[in-house]
């Protein structure tokens, strides 16, 4: 019977040959990006609406826009029009590489820190909610990059991670979609696997990337029903 962890490992060994890993902007070899350019990225500082983006304090959804946003704020760290950070991100996510994800996460941690006591919240009743993928594309890619996130933004901040979210069916990926289509694209696509584990805890989701807030949204609304405390959404970077 055919190691597939062998295999694996012995095909990784031919592209190190044939495409050496090296820094996406420097070009160091053996990092996807090194730590000099990683911290090089720019951190966004100013808070705002993630929906009309206009100035709001902490990041919160604004008055008017929690109207059509079931989301209190979105968190956020880098700026998706940032080169380094986009295409990093790329590479985690169509390129397979989870291993690029650790560079950006590990120049985070004391702007999570900052970003969770400004907000004060008991770390006890903060769960991070991964967005889920498909089994199918979950088998495809060989990971799921927001889970990866939310155990990282878990171990800085003290807060749990439960992946109590999945997708009922398969669908085209946002990126392609304008934003109507995303809105038709994702409803109703997401289902709850345990209420209870989210009953009366503040609630982040999580995901790599957010543009138009529909999938965080949509999340968002299926868990309304298990009564949280509260629900935010919790990117690496926004478009």
């Amino acid at each position: 019977m055919v190691d597939m962890h062998f295999v694996k490992w012995l095909w990784n060994c031919v592209l190190d040959i044939l495409f050496p890993i090296t820094c996406v902007k420097c070009g160091k070899e053996n990092e996807w990006v090194c730590r000099p350019c990683a911290e090089s990225i720019p951190i966004e500082l100013e808070d705002s609406c993630a929906v009309c983006k206009k100035y709001s304090y902490d990041g919160k959804t604004c008055y008017e826009c929690k109207k059509i946003c079931a989301l209190s704020g979105v968190v956020r760290f880098f700026n998706y029009d940032s080169r380094l950070a986009q295409k990093t991100l790329q590479i985690v996510k169509y390129g397979y590489v989870a291993e690029a994800l650790m560079p950006l996460l590990n120049v985070l941690d004391a702007h999570i820190v900052s970003k969770f006591e400004k907000l004060g919240l008991d770390p006890r009743a903060i769960i991070f909610v991964p967005v889920p993928l498909h089994p199918r594309r979950l088998r495809e890619r060989g990971f799921n990059q927001s889970l990866i996130i939310a155990d990282y933004f878990a171990q800085v901040t003290g807060g749990t991670v439960a992946e109590v979210l999945a997708r009922r069916w398969t669908r085209p990926p946002q990126v392609f979609l304008d934003e109507d289509d995303r809105v038709r694209n994702i409803k109703g696509n997401f289902k709850c696997l345990d209420p209870e584990a989210v009953q009366g805890k503040y609630i982040f989701l999580v995901d790599d990337v957010t543009t138009t807030g529909s999938t965080l949204n949509e999340c968002a609304l299926t868990l309304q029903s298990a009564h949280p405390l509260d629900i935010w959404g919790i990117v690496l970077a926004k478009g």
